[in-house]
């Protein structure tokens, strides 16, 4: 069966890459403001974790 499929992260922000995976998939993708990276969030919750913050 045909599952749907999420294009989620930071580098789905990329023009190119929505660009080139919407030409050959119609995919769809959320406003890029919406896939940013969450490298800065898991900076914040591994310092908490380790008492640094």
């Amino acid at each position: 069966p045909k599952l749907p499929l999420v294009f989620a992260g930071g580098v789905m922000a990329n023009q190119f890459i929505r660009k080139s995976l919407t030409a050959k998939y119609g995919a769809y993708f959320a406003e890029p403001a919406f896939s940013a990276d969450n490298a800065a969030g898991i900076a914040v919750l591994t310092a908490r974790r380790e008492g640094l913050l």
